[in-house]
Parts: structure tokens; C-alpha cells; sequence
């Protein structure tokens, strides 16, 4: 939907609970005003400060994220809009930037299941080369400790943003967060601004040109979620026919063209985690070389000292033969 579009909260999330207990959509959820869209976030950065973080001790399909929502076709205007649905983005709480494209679109009409198995890898920071020929970035550090490569990507997309379209529609972006981006004056000069900077995001996605002027280098700790999913009919018949009897919505068909009902749960508790580590790191160097440095002066001890057995019995039996040799002729 539009950032513009005046869709309440409580009008697309129905019912939202966490580890089956049923909660307030009001108090939980924070709209967030984004490019394009409007984006309703659970367990985010400035909810934890004021509240806590939600944080299950259970696993499997008893915990977990349940939302039922209403995609609301009705504000999807059909010249932005060829489908219905519910975008997922799935991300660290301090990640202040969307990423471009979803992990997830859910369908109405159908409850998702979805479980989630979270795997993290882990590179070697400087001077070891984390992925290709470039160098990953050292988060532990403290002053590095909240970065995101995918807020990286966002200040930087903001920077080329201004470079080529120095206004914008403020139905479209959030001006308010936008460095160096004002508001268009008026209406002809959004539509111009934003047609010609579109094209020109298009070209240069499609030639992979987009950000390659970005210094946005991987994290040293890098944090991935893998998806499972299984399906099944939302609402059931019966639950339709309640919803219409008690005014919820207007008629059966509504439901299977606007609501639509997931459930995200971890699949264990457990991470998986990849770890690359030095092939050969200050021990086993000082092993190989102590080692190398320990045959060479063994060799050459057994050299010196064949050396000089070979001497001393040269000089010894140069000896025996002159004794021999003297006392003979006394005879």
C-alpha cells in the first residue's frame, strides 16, 4: 500500500499473538513510514528500549509469531498494484533500512506455516580475505557494533537518490529521514522527479551498477534465517460465516480475497553455525618452522659429527700405522 494511504493499524492486523497469547495490535506493532509503503514492525529497536524484547523459551508450533491480516485490496490502487498480498521482511532489530525485496509474500485466502532455522557464519576479520578478494568487517569492534550491510545499502541508495533526483514526492519517500532530499513543490515536479529517477534505478539495476560505488563490505558475523513453509485454507467456511454474522466483514467472499492468517516459529533453538578459521595460524607456523629449523640442525650435527669422526679415525690410524711400523725396525 502507499505511504499516503490512511490505513490504520487495527484495520489490517486483526489478531496477534506470541507464544498463544493473544495480544494488542495497537500496543505491539509500530508503523514505520517507507519508500513506497507502509511497513508494520513487531519486536523492533525502539519497541525493545521502551518495553523489553519479546523472547520465546519454547520451540516448535506451540510458540512463536501468529498474525491474522487483512491485505485490504481496496486501498491497492491498480496503477501501482498488480497483486494482493503481504510483503515479510525478516531482519536485526537495529536494521533501520528494508532490505530491497522481501523474504517472504503471503497470499489471502491461506494460513502460513512458517518455521525458521537460524545459521550464522562467521569470517576471519583483517588481514584474512572473508569473501573473494574483499575484506569483511569486524563487528565485535566497538565502534562497529550496530552496523548492517543493509543499512549501509540504505544510506548509500539515499546518496544516489540525491544525486539524481534532488526533490521528491513526500507520498513516496520519508522525506523527514532523507539526507540532502527536500520535498518537491508541487505535484508536477514529484511525478517528473520521481518517473526520471525510477528509470533511472531501473537501468542500473538491471545492469548490477546499483551500488557497486558503495563501500558496504560484508560483517564479520553474518546472521541468515532459512524458511520452511506448509499451507492450508484460510478461513475455514464456518469461520467465514461467523465473521460475517458478526459484522466483521460484509460477505464470505471478502474473506478469501483479503485475510489471511501465518504462523512463524523457530524449528529448534539451536544455531547452526559455520566457522572458517586460518589454515595456518602463529602456532603451526612456529611448529613448521621450529620443526624445518630443528631437522636442519640435526643434519648438520650428524654432518659435523661424521666429520669429524672421519678425521679423528683418519689421524688414528695414521697413528697405529707409525707405531707399528717403529717398532717393528727396533726388532
Amino acid at each position: 500500500m502507499t505511504a499516503d494511504a490512511s490505513i490504520a493499524l487495527g484495520d489490517s492486523i486483526y489478531q496477534v499473538k506470541w507464544d498463544g497469547k493473544e495480544l494488542n495490535p495497537n500496543k505491539v506493532f509500530e508503523t514505520l513510514p517507507l519508500d513506497e509503503k507502509n511497513c508494520f514492525q513487531f519486536n523492533g529497536e525502539s519497541y525493545q528500549r521502551k518495553f523489553g524484547t519479546f523472547i520465546t523459551d519454547l520451540g516448535g508450533s506451540r510458540a512463536g509469531l501468529e498474525v491474522i491480516a487483512d491485505v485490504l485490496q481496496s486501498g491497492c490502487p491498480a496503477s501501482v498494484f498488480d497483486t494482493a498480498g503481504l510483503e515479510v521482511y525478516i531482519q536485526s532489530s537495529f536494521d533501520y533500512a528494508v532490505p530491497s525485496s522481501p523474504d517472504l509474500v503471503l497470499s489471502p485466502g491461506v494460513a502460513t506455516y512458517i518455521t525458521l532455522s537460524q545459521s550464522q557464519t562467521r569470517f576471519q576479520p583483517y588481514p584474512y580475505k572473508a569473501v573473494g578478494d574483499a575484506y569483511c568487517l569486524d563487528t565485535s569492534l566497538p565502534e562497529y557494533q550496530n552496523y548492517s550491510k543493509v543499512n549501509c545499502f540504505g544510506t548509500c541508495y539515499d546518496t544516489e537518490l540525491s544525486k539524481v533526483c534532488p526533490c521528491a514526492p513526500s507520498a513516496i519517500f520519508d522525506i523527514e529521514k532523507k539526507q540532502n532530499l527536500k520535498n518537491c513543490e508541487n505535484v508536477t515536479d514529484a511525478v517528473a522527479c520521481w518517473s526520471f529517477f525510477s528509470d533511472s534505478l531501473a537501468r542500473q539495476i538491471e545492469k548490477g551498477e546499483l551500488f557497486q560505488n558503495c563501500d558496504c563490505p560484508e560483517p564479520c558475523l553474518k546472521t541468515e534465517y532459512r524458511h520452511e513453509f506448509s499451507f492450508a485454507y484460510f478461513p475455514t467456511d464456518a469461520l467465514a460465516d461467523r465473521l460475517v454474522e458478526v459484522g466483521a466483514i460484509s460477505h464470505r467472499e471478502y474473506a478469501r480475497k483479503n485475510l489471511l492468517k501465518f504462523h512463524m516459529n523457530f524449528k529448534d533453538r539451536g544455531v547452526n553455525i559455520i566457522e572458517y578459521i586460518p589454515e595456518y595460524g602463529s602456532s603451526e607456523i612456529l611448529g613448521i618452522v621450529g620443526g624445518q629449523l630443528g631437522l636442519f640442525l640435526g643434519a648438520s650435527l650428524i654432518t659435523a659429527t661424521e666429520i669429524v669422526e672421519t678425521i679423528i679415525l683418519s689421524i688414528y690410524y695414521k697413528i697405529s700405522s707409525c707405531v707399528v711400523t717403529k717398532v717393528h725396525i727396533i726388532k
